[in-house]
């Protein structure tokens, strides 16, 4: 009966973070999600909860690319 216990509480916790990651992939803002999952910090739920992911790597590159492409071609 304790593994069954253990097994339960490790999927809840990788569903959690899972979950977690996909919604700030999504767009979800931190501290909706911290909301969301009961946490009363949303620096708590970042540290914690969250993953950053190749495509989130890629979107931040597009995103600073292009406001350095502003900067740099304003000049």
């Amino acid at each position: 009966m304790l593994v069954f216990g253990f097994f339960n509480l490790v999927l809840f916790v990788l569903l959690s973070h899972t979950f977690a990651t996909h919604a700030i992939a999504g767009g979800v803002d931190a501290k909706t999600l911290s909301g969301i999952l009961g946490h009363t910090n949303a620096s708590f739920t970042l540290d914690t909860y969250t993953h950053v992911t190749t495509d989130m790597q890629k979107n931040a590159a597009k995103i600073v690319g292009n406001f350095m492409d502003e900067i740099i071609g304003g000049m």
